[in-house]
């Protein structure tokens, strides 16, 4: 069974008090309304900015909080639960969750492999002129040349 938004107000804190972390009660305050904004399918830094919390503040967070980094993970854990029910549960529109999923979520969720380009590579493809689209054609140019060649040699 699906859970509620009772439910899920009754595993998030409204008020998050962190035993590793020190917060004022009005930080406090604004992370509880992070984790809805997440459970609601904002991104992070959407969420953030949205609770009146600067971005940078909650990704160092997410990285010296264990206790705050679990919540987070299970607010977005919520939202994709929400919306994998509603792409369930909803015969005629069922798509735009599926794209929703596929687009927040491409390792888990995506239909092809994924490629993630480091900052040494971006900055190498700035310098050379290069997309990443034109740098993969390129690459598999260059490989499609390779196997031609080894053909040739081999036959």
């Amino acid at each position: 069974m699906f859970e509620t938004e009772l439910d899920v107000a009754k595993k998030l804190p409204a008020y998050v008090s962190l035993a590793d972390r020190a917060v004022d009660d009005e930080t406090a305050r604004r992370l509880g309304v992070f984790l809805v904004k997440v459970t609601e399918g904002l991104p992070l830094s959407n969420a953030a900015s949205g609770s009146g919390l600067p971005v940078k503040f909650v990704k160092g967070l997410l990285k010296e909080s264990a206790q705050f980094n679990q919540l987070y993970e299970r607010a977005v854990s919520i939202f994709v639960e929400k919306t994998l029910h509603a792409l369930k549960t909803d015969n005629k529109a069922w798509q735009r969750f599926a794209w929703i999923l596929e687009r927040r979520f491409p390792e888990e969720f995506g239909n092809g492999a994924l490629l993630r380009i480091s900052d040494e590579d971006q900055l190498l493809l700035r310098k050379l002129g290069m997309t990443p689209q034109s740098a993969w054609r390129a690459l598999m140019s260059a490989l499609e040349r390779k196997m031609v060649e080894q053909d040739g040699q081999n036959g």
